[in-house]
């Protein structure tokens, strides 16, 4: 059977939206999904956590990883495609964050009605691209999954 890779060709989309009204020291991220058309009959992906990267260049600030979602989700990618689906949110530090990282406990694509199991490299998706969150705001990030450029076909293989 052919082995299908999951590789981590995803566009990180950032919109900004303005937030609340009150005062705070915290800002609100929002994470959703969504995917372009795909020649696929589904492409199911289950995240089971999603973590940000707090990046600090003053040594006195809080930095390191924050939890956004820890919860497994099972998403059909073809089912989000051109709709934001809600991943997660969470109440965050203002300041500059540097990664996304998704942990994808399992994929599967369905072709010509046949399910194929996706291997997801370190089962990690790591989306480098930096965000700010500030206070009193929420920040929505849209994560686009384009599943047509990130299922490849592989050669037989154990």
């Amino acid at each position: 059977m052919n082995k299908l890779v999951l590789f981590g060709a995803f566009v990180l989309a950032l919109l900004f939206i303005g937030g609340c009204g009150q005062k705070s020291t915290t800002g609100t991220l929002v994470l959703e999904l969504t995917d372009a058309p795909a020649n696929y009959e589904k492409v199911e992906v289950t995240i089971s956590s999603v973590m940000v990267h707090l990046g600090s260049e003053d040594e006195n600030s809080t930095q390191g990883w924050f939890s956004v979602v820890e919860t497994p989700q099972t998403f059909d990618l073809i089912a989000v495609k051109d709709v934001n689906a809600f991943l997660g949110s969470t109440v965050l530090e203002p300041g500059r964050y540097t990664q996304v990282r998704l942990s994808v406990d399992q994929a599967k694509v369905t072709v010509d009605g046949t399910e194929y199991d996706v291997k997801v490299p370190s089962k990690i998706v790591k989306l480098i691209r930096g965000f700010t969150i500030e206070a009193n705001k929420t920040t929505t990030l849209t994560l686009d999954f384009d599943a047509q450029k990130s299922v490849h076909k592989t050669s037989k293989d154990n």
